[in-house]
């Protein structure tokens, strides 16, 4: 009887499982054979497949720039692209992707020409070995495993919610979103940290906990196989200590033609604009009150965009046109939206936290939820006399320091516009890029774990 289990679990996998190593055995071998020879794309990019905030799209494209246009290409993997304003090079619909002969023409067609991958996410395209499992961040492990084998270079890029610790958030950032109460009781730290973890954290916040803490604790892995890391705000060291800031990207000369065209305090009131793209983590119950009592006194012209819903991306241009003040958030970071609004000349109301505050960071005026409705009250009165806060790099013992100094709007509006320029046009991104996987690449023949 024993006998008879052994062979039919080793006829079960080789039913399997032979053909996904076979397959991948003949394209290891035919990738060998394509670095031999001459190709114009030997070296070209592929970065997906989330292309979160469309930045991979917009990292080829900087990486591309007078080069071949093949050199560098964006892959999406999406629900639905049709009602998505992503553009990319290769779109997949997730359905599609269960598909093996898909994921196998995938590999082939798309990702053979390549020499450098960059997975975003952990998110994984063909594990092919996952057999009748969902696709996990495991599955990513054995694609970049492949992708190696095959003689590519190979990096990692989280872009925020996909390794942030919303508990070590809600610790260290008192006015976290992913806080379900305003405060937290004095206790000793581990029955603190237990208590939040069951009972503090809201819905929201704990999904995104097991969620980020499955990819947290492949980290140790990757590092153990050489993969750089990249993560695209510098908050994101806590999790990642030894990962590259890699700046996401703004379409400075689309956002630079508002600055140019569109002056702010152009109309008699005051024009705010908050445009969460998630209520809850932008922290719309505590923005809300305070813009509706703002509104009842006739100081503010605002829209409640979280009532009239989603906007698409190429509106957001001509909003920003409409717009004095724009609110961003109390995470402690300046993301997408608030870097195309100082690229547009906005005033930007944020929270910086004091561990962020040590990076580059633009132009603004720092916000909590306790100091927003005063902050907005100076703009109304003061306009172009109010103050922003703009960093400047300084020496201290010898080391350089950015300390922040005060600015007036105007001398803020053009330095975030410098500021973008210097880190968020393409170009710093795409040189991060290369420098780091010229640095890092591997050769063929190469170990692998």
């Amino acid at each position: 009887m024993r006998t008879r289990e052994i062979w039919s679990t080793l006829k079960s996998f080789l039913r399997v499982s032979l053909p996904v190593l076979l397959f991948e055995l003949r394209m290891i071998l035919r990738s060998r054979i394509n670095f031999l020879s001459i190709d114009r794309r030997a070296n070209g990019y592929i970065i997906g497949p989330t292309n979160s905030a469309n930045q991979a799209t917009a990292w080829a494209l900087a990486l591309s720039a007078g080069r071949d246009t093949n050199f560098a290409h964006s892959l999406r993997i999406s629900a639905d692209p049709s009602k998505e304003w992503f553009t990319t090079n290769h779109e997949v619909r997730a359905i599609d992707r269960k598909e093996e002969v898909v994921r196998k023409l995938l590999l082939s067609e798309v990702f053979m020409p390549m020499n450098i991958i960059l997975m975003e996410s952990l998110r994984p395209i063909f594990a092919f070995r996952k057999g009748g499992q969902g696709f996990a961040p495991r599955h990513c492990i054995d694609d970049i495993l492949l992708l190696r084998r095959m003689g590519k270079k190979v990096g990692v890029i989280f872009h925020g919610s996909d390794i942030r610790d919303p508990l070590a958030h809600a610790l260290g950032n008192p006015h976290s979103p992913f806080l379900a109460t305003q405060s937290v009781q004095e206790s000793d730290p581990e029955s603190q940290q237990s208590h939040l973890e069951a009972q503090v954290l809201r819905p929201e916040a704990q999904l995104l906990h097991s969620s980020a803490a499955v990819n947290r604790e492949l980290i140790p892995r990757l590092r153990s196989m050489g993969i750089p890391i990249f993560i695209t705000t510098p908050d994101l060291v806590l999790e990642a200590p030894d990962a590259i800031w890699l700046p996401v990207v703004i379409d400075l000369p689309r956002f630079s033609r508002v600055a140019d065209e569109s002056p702010l305090f152009s109309a008699k009131k005051i024009r705010v604009l908050y445009l969460p793209s998630r209520s809850w983590i932008k922290s719309s119950e505590k923005i809300l009150p305070i813009l509706e009592r703002l509104d009842k006194e006739g100081l503010i012209e605002w829209k409640n965009w979280v009532d009239v819903g989603a906007v698409i991306h190429d509106q957001i241009a001509g909003i920003l046109a409409d717009t004095d003040v724009v609110i961003d958030q109390f995470i402690g970071l300046l993301g997408v939206f608030a870097l195309e609004a100082i690229a547009a000349g906005r005033i930007v109301l944020t929270y910086i936290d004091a561990a962020h505050a040590h990076y580059p960071t633009p132009p603004h005026i720092l916000i909590t939820p306790e100091s927003l409705e005063n902050e907005l009250r100076l703009v109304i009165a003061a306009r172009e006399k109010s103050m922003v806060r703009r960093q400047v790099l300084e020496s201290e013992n010898g080391e350089p320091v950015l300390r922040f100094i005060p600015a007036t709007i105007l001398e803020g509006l053009n330095a975030g516009r410098d500021f973008i320029s210097e880190y968020h046009d393409g170009r710093h991104s795409a040189s991060i890029i290369e420098s780091t996987m010229q640095k890092g690449s591997r050769k063929i023949g190469d170990d692998d774990e």
